[in-house]
């Protein structure tokens, strides 16, 4: 959810700079900018909190060896979230927020911290 809203906020982002009101076929509008920079960065936080909540159960405890290594994920997955939201608001986030993450050398990193943090813990 925190991507889905992260790319309507950029696509509002890019309307208010072509003095666009209306994303037409599409049901929102420039107004709705303020709800979804509430909504997105807060949905992104939720997931980390359930990924943290999934570190204390069964499941995780089964599949891990080392599960407590898991828990150094959960501070990059905070700082990603929040630097793709501070990229966009200040209209630096021009592609899809996937597509971003693809092109994005510090996305790469992240990525690869958390699978060398993910065989730590196997």
């Amino acid at each position: 959810m925190n991507l889905a809203v992260l790319k309507r906020y950029t696509e509002l982002l890019v309307m208010k700079k072509k003095n666009e009101i209306e994303a037409k076929g599409r049901g929102y509008h420039i107004e709705d900018m303020g709800l979804l920079l509430s909504i997105g960065p807060a949905a992104g936080f939720l997931s980390v909190l359930v990924f943290v909540l999934y570190l204390n159960s069964k499941q995780a405890t089964s599949l891990y060896s080392n599960p407590s290594v898991l828990w150094l994920i959960s501070p990059i997955f905070l700082y990603w979230i929040s630097r793709i939201w501070h990229l966009s608001v200040r209209g630096n986030m021009t592609d899809d927020p996937i597509v971003f993450a693809v092109k994005d050398k510090v996305s790469y990193i992240v990525g690869i911290l958390i699978f060398v943090i993910a065989v730590f813990a196997s």
